[in-house]
C-alpha cells in the first residue's frame, strides 16, 4: 500500500514547480505575513470553508478517498502549524503561479489515509492559499520527494537530506 501511495504522490509532483528556500524567500521579501490573531476555523460552523478544511485535516475520515490528517487535532496546534509554516517554510510555486509554503516538521505529525486505511506517515506541512484570509489552510504531507527540491535562487535544499 505504501508503494502505491509513493507512486501516486510522485505523479502529482511536476517538474515545472519551482522552490525558494526560506532564506532566499526572506531576502526577496516573499515570505507571507499572516495575522496570528485570525481564526483558522472561520465561524466554526459546518459549511464555512475554513472550518470544513480544519475538520477535514483533523478528524479521521468516515468515507472513502484520500485525505491527510494531523495526529494532534487541537486548534492551538493547527494554528501553530500555520504560523510556523508561514515564517519558517520554503515557497513552492506551482505551474499556475500559485504559491504554497512547505515546512518540514522533522517528525511525523500526521498520516495519509486512503479509504480509511493509514498508508503513510506525514512529516511536512503544506500551507496553501495564504494570501486569502478566508481560504488560508494547511494539511500534513510527506517530505518523501521534497528532499530532491532545490532552491531556484541559491540551489540549496528545500528539505535537508535525513
Amino acid at each position: 500500500m505504501f508503494l502505491i501511495y509513493k507512486i501516486q504522490h510522485l505523479q502529482k509532483l511536476s517538474n515545472m514547480r519551482k522552490y525558494l528556500c526560506n532564506q532566499c524567500a526572506r531576502e526577496l521579501g516573499q515570505l507571507p505575513t499572516i495575522n496570528t490573531e485570525q481564526s483558522f476555523t472561520g465561524s466554526g460552523i459546518v459549511g464555512d470553508y475554513l472550518f470544513d478544511k480544519y475538520v477535514r485535516h483533523t478528524q479521521f475520515p468516515t468515507g472513502d478517498g484520500f485525505v491527510s490528517i494531523y495526529r494532534d487535532t487541537s486548534y492551538d496546534t493547527y494554528k501553530e502549524y500555520a504560523i510556523i509554516s508561514a515564517a519558517s517554510g520554503s515557497i513552492e510555486i506551482g505551474d499556475d503561479g500559485k504559491k504554497a509554503m512547505l515546512w518540514w516538521a522533522k517528525e511525523d505529525i500526521g498520516d495519509a489515509i486512503h479509504n480509511q486505511i493509514p498508508v503513510a506517515y506525514n512529516n511536512m506541512v503544506k500551507l496553501v492559499l495564504y494570501e486569502n484570509k478566508n481560504k488560508i489552510h494547511h494539511f500534513p504531507t510527506s517530505s518523501l520527494s521534497a528532499h530532491e527540491f532545490k532552491c531556484l535562487k541559491c540551489g540549496g535544499d528545500i528539505v535537508p537530506a535525513e
